[in-house]
């Protein structure tokens, strides 16, 4: 192998030489120094670790950054001046990072610094004037000292990131006392700004004001953008038992179609869940009786129909068949159901509808005849005025004992109500 020397005459040249190593020597010293603050500071937990990675990289402001984030989590009053200066020494070092003066503004809040707090969110929004994130704590700030410019910097936030509508409606009703024409003038009329003010209305149990908003809003809107927002809300609103305004939110977020008054896929035509269904699909109870498939050989119209067999003694082995339906109070609606038979049975079966807020029973249908080709039952009534719903459920007719016995096959198809 084939040697390469350098051959250094002169007492200069070596004098210069020499110098030359120790300042790589002392640069590879600090470089190796500020590589391991760095990595010892993002994966630090406590404060002895941050204060060796400070010691070792003072001037690094990812280190300093990573301090600061610590003893700001301590929640200890003797650590607050220590993690606004190991901020503040950040952003010294970073005079260009939006981040680091974004962590200055909330350590100078925090101890009670308000000019301050006001004057590095400034420069970070200086820094960072197009991203919401920005907008929104420059904003905050001004808001927390009453400063009438915060509302332009919270609109534009809420316009740009949908993370901060909500939050930016839950101010503005504080600010206006929750009239919604002057919260409107402030954020905006978008249609993302009014669901927002939607939402928050329903988790006020505004139901009301936030049905007649929500309908005030683009259908396309509804159907398309804002379908994440419709689906929030429609579960809240199906656990109040409102169920009119539930319904358009389920149709609005694409999990079921139709009007409000009709039965859903009163064909089957698709199909049945055992285990998940939506709110207003059909629900099938747990349990091994009677046995539930759909049938597309025996149907009345359409390409399916609900097949039911049954083989048991007990009047408790029945699964439930039901549904929720929204429908306006007060309101007369004919529920017709058509069914074949070929059942051995003491006790057949009937349609029962119950006000689903509170459980009472409406009206019924005539039993099921044991034998029977394609026939039709059917039920009138009126919706009570103090409710939106109703629950349609198969059950055992006359069956007053817990020896009910029944063996065959049942089925159901073209279930409608009408108003």
């Amino acid at each position: 192998m084939s040697q390469f020397s350098i051959t250094v005459e002169g007492l200069p040249t070596k004098l210069l030489l020499v110098l030359g190593i120790v300042v790589v020597s002392f640069l590879s010293l600090f470089a190796a120094k500020w590589n391991l603050a760095n990595a010892v500071s993002t994966r630090a937990d406590s404060k002895d670790l941050v204060d060796l990675a400070a010691s070792l990289a003072p001037d690094d402001p990812q280190t300093r950054y990573a301090a600061g984030a610590i003893y700001d989590k301590t929640f200890e009053s003797a650590d607050a001046g220590r993690s606004l200066a190991e901020f503040e020494a950040a952003a010294a070092n970073t005079p260009n990072n939006y981040l680091a003066w974004l962590a200055v503004s909330k350590a100078r809040g925090r101890s009670g610094d308000t000019e301050g707090e006001v004057t590095a969110a400034k420069r970070a929004l200086d820094l960072a004037p197009n991203y919401a994130s920005v907008q929104w704590a420059y904003g905050n700030v001004l808001f927390r000292n009453g400063d009438e410019r915060a509302m332009e910097h919270i609109r534009r936030a809420a316009e740009s990131d949908k993370q901060y509508r909500v939050p930016a409606v839950d101010l503005m009703m504080l600010q206006y006392d929750s009239r919604l024409n002057e919260v409107r003038k402030a954020l905006g009329e978008t249609p993302a700004i009014l669901a927002a003010i939607c939402q928050n209305l329903v988790r006020n149990q505004k139901y009301a004001e936030a049905e007649k908003l929500w309908l005030d809003i683009d259908p396309e809107e509804r159907h398309h953008s804002l379908t994440e927002q419709a689906l929030a809300m429609a579960s809240i609103a199906m656990n109040a038992k409102q169920f009119r305004f539930a319904r358009i939110l389920y149709v609005d977020g694409g999990r079921i179609s139709g009007s409000v008054g009709a039965i859903h896929d009163g064909g089957f035509e698709n199909g049945v869940k055992v285990r998940g269904a939506d709110a207003f699909e059909w629900q099938i109870a747990d349990g091994a009786e009677p046995q539930i498939a759909i049938s597309n050989s025996i149907k009345k119209g359409g390409s399916n129909s609900l097949l039911l067999q049954f083989n048991t003694m007990e009047a408790a082995a029945f699964r439930q068949v039901s549904q929720v339906i929204a429908v306006e109070p007060g309101s007369s609606y004919t529920f017709a159901a058509s069914y074949r038979t070929e059942l051995k049975a003491s006790s057949t079966l009937k349609f029962v509808i119950t006000d689903t807020t509170t459980g009472a029973e409406i009206a019924s249908t005539q039993p099921f005849d044991a034998m029977a080709d394609w026939s039709t039952v059917s039920a009138r009534f009126v919706v009570p005025a103090t409710t939106d719903g109703i629950t349609v459920s198969l059950a055992r007719a006359d069956c007053r004992s817990t020896i009910c016995p029944i063996n065959g096959k049942v089925w159901l198809d073209d279930i409608s109500l009408t108003r």
